[in-house]
């Protein structure tokens, strides 16, 4: 007899909506931080930039000097690289050349759980701890 299973597959198939809305909460909330965080043209310095995937090395090393910048390092991921530029509004023109966001540089821990930090991000460093003068037995 199968009484009562229709009330467990209903609580299961909330639990997953529930999921969903929050990964799509999330992802929503994501995106919206992501744009508004690329909308500053004026930028310049050392900023993270997301070109269309399928350009090729040379292509983005191109794209960026023509924008007045260097590329730093490329990332894991084939279309995202760390570029620096001393002009103003070098982030604009990253997008001029086909950015598709270029993002300033971002503390360590916000894109940590994520997998996808980048940046410069000092080594850690033991605390000094002062050591007290050597206690004489004689006295």
């Amino acid at each position: 007899m199968t009484y009562g299973t229709d009330h467990r597959e209903r609580g299961h198939l909330l639990a997953f909506l529930l999921g969903a809305l929050v990964v799509i909460a999330w992802m929503v909330g994501l995106a919206v931080t992501l744009a508004i965080a690329g909308a500053k043209e004026e930028r310049s310095g050392t900023l993270l930039a997301v070109f269309p995937r399928g350009l090729g090395e040379t292509e983005v090393l191109a794209r960026v000097a023509h924008a007045d910048g260097v590329v730093m390092r490329g990332t894991w991921l084939a279309n995202v690289w760390q570029v620096h530029g001393e002009g103003e509004r070098f982030a604009g023109a990253l997008r001029a050349q086909g950015a598709m966001l270029v993002l300033p540089p971002l503390p360590y821990d916000s894109f940590g759980a994520g997998g996808c930090g980048y940046g410069a991000v000092e080594p850690l460093k033991a605390p000094r701890v002062p050591v007290a003068a050597p206690v004489s037995r004689d006295s």
